[in-house]
């Protein structure tokens, strides 16, 4: 196999991993199908076509592209309602399906082509449900090697649906204290742990090996051996079998008649542990009845700002601050409303730019400034603090204290220069290079660097290409014993040169010096 083959694979199987398949539509409650069947070209005069039928006479059709701004009207055709929105074939969409006066909503995504005509299915839930997780201290499963699920619902028909490999056992012959129906999924926490460590443990062979072919095609890719490769084949097999495996045992679907299907959040299963009882109550979800236009819009914008989409939340207050015969109380109750806002919502794009910033910057390799980065993650968690201060919602404050977490695991910084280095009439004479790569060795060395070149170098850091030799990178402490340098393709380089930083708990200054051969 190709080595633009295998890496190929591999990155798929990451993005299967780590990506779970997702529908077209995006709301539990309101669903959007595209059927392809009926797909048609027709004359639009280089235009494209989108049709959305539906047994709702109340949907609002929107798409992501102002210039499209029109909003279909029904259309009555056989008891169905038809919904057609035109639009110039000039790049792709987001269209918007929401049912007036509700929260109800969902996306499609779709690219417009000239004269087709596209047609999709939207279908509401009658009888919508949602799930929330009542876990709180104390909660304990009295049976041992086995854990609990624990779902409170007043639909008497809820079904349980989960694998046959999680060695589950389902007990509906009970009733809450407040009349509920009360349904008991007895988890083999054995079964779970057996195919949770089976995926855990040939992702880490799979990594491993993989890992090491990398390293080989760096440096000497004829070395790779063809048991090498068919390990790695195997393993990759092995992996994706096990992933199945682990994605069928982890997951646990609730639904009744009519209703959305609910699926536990999989970070919720692997939490699970022995003698542990973790309870949902199943709700029905009920359309609110509004006395007003304005307590709607207030509803709504409420609704909005739980989500963190402070800008439609600003825009509902506002249009609520202009409903006519409202006091003058609730008229100022919205502007002041929509004007915080306006405020939250410049505080989090500031936030989110802030927090790309920083991904790019843990995520780049080569050059890390730790002054730089511990101030980044400060401003991150001043703004995280501030946001929660403003809003109450606690992923804020949650992500602050992950901040600071990362931040006193952030290690050392190994900064300095690479210069080359040769004695002239008694003199040391020193030249910059670049293009040096440096690895972290499970090996213990000492600091004296005079071992001569290394063959088991470890694993790639990152590869140094200033032009003036200076480099700065992060070290993790405890992850490697010691720090290669190797001067790559540079044959007035005499070896590489290696650095003790076990125990280290400083910031190390170095100049590190290849002499010249």
């Amino acid at each position: 196999m190709t080595t633009y083959l295998r890496k190929a694979l591999y990155l798929t199987l990451c993005m299967i991993t780590l990506h779970p398949a997702q529908g077209i539509a995006q709301s539990d409650y309101l669903f959007a199908s595209e059927d392809t069947r009926r797909a048609e070209t027709v004359e639009l005069g280089g235009q494209s076509s989108f049709v959305f039928e539906s047994k709702c006479a109340d949907l609002i059709i929107t798409s992501s592209i102002n210039s499209d701004a029109q909003k279909p009207k029904a259309e009555k055709v056989g008891g169905i309602y038809r919904y057609e929105l035109v639009v110039p074939a000039n790049g792709k969409r987001i269209f918007t399906v929401a049912k007036a006066g509700t929260a109800l909503r969902t996306d499609i995504p779709k690219l417009p082509r000239q004269n087709q005509r596209f047609y999709f299915t939207v279908t509401e839930v009658e009888n919508p449900i949602t799930m929330e997780n009542q876990s709180g201290s104390g909660n304990l499963y009295p049976v041992e090697r086995k854990a609990c699920i624990q779902f409170t619902t007043p639909i008497s028909d809820l079904q349980v649906q989960f694998s046959p490999k999680l060695g589950g056992k389902l007990n509906r012959n009970k009733t809450a204290d407040s009349g509920a129906n009360l349904i008991l999924l007895e988890v083999d926490i054995d079964s779970l742990n057996k195919y949770r460590n089976h995926f855990s443990d040939v992702q880490a062979r799979y990594d491993e090996i993989n890992k090491t072919i990398q390293a080989k095609e760096k440096t000497d890719i004829k070395s790779i051996t063809d048991q090498e490769y068919d390990l790695e084949e195997r393993l990759k097999d092995e992996l994706t079998r096990a992933q199945n495996d682990w994605i069928e045992v982890a997951t646990i679907k609730v639904f009744g008649e009519n209703t959305n299907v609910i699926t536990l959040p999989v970070s919720d299963i692997l939490a699970i542990q022995a003698k542990s009882l973790t309870p949902y109550g199943i709700l029905l979800l009920k359309e609110k009845v509004f006395a007003s236009k304005y307590d709607e819009l207030m509803h709504q914008a409420k609704e909005y700002m739980e989500r963190r989409d402070y800008e439609l939340a600003g825009a509902h207050y506002a249009s609520a601050a202009e409903v006519s015969g409202i006091s003058e109380v609730d008229k100022i109750t919205a502007k002041r409303s929509s004007e915080k806002m306006g405020t939250l919502h410049t505080y989090k794009q500031h936030l989110d730019t802030q927090a790309d910033n920083l991904y790019k910057v843990t995520h780049a390799g080569g050059m890390i400034n730790k002054k730089q980065l511990f101030g980044m993650i400060d401003e991150l968690i001043t703004l995280n603090k501030a946001m929660y201060k403003e809003t109450t919602d606690t992923y804020y404050l949650e992500e602050a204290n992950r901040l600071a977490e990362e931040k006193q695991n952030v290690g050392v910084v190994i900064k300095g220069r690479f210069v080359m280095s040769e004695y002239k009439g008694g003199v040391v004479q020193e030249t910059p290079i670049t293009n040096v790569r440096i690895y972290g060795s499970q090996d213990m060395n000492n600091d004296n660097m005079d071992k001569p070149t290394y063959f088991n170098k470890g694993e790639l850091i990152t590869t140094v290409t200033s032009a003036d030799g200076h480099f700065s990178f992060n070290y993790p402490l405890g992850k490697y014993r010691s720090i290669i340098f190797e001067a790559v393709n540079n044959p007035q380089i005499k070896d590489n040169k290696h650095i003790s930083v076990l125990g280290n708990t400083d910031d190390r200054n170095l100049k590190i010096r290849f002499p010249k051969k």
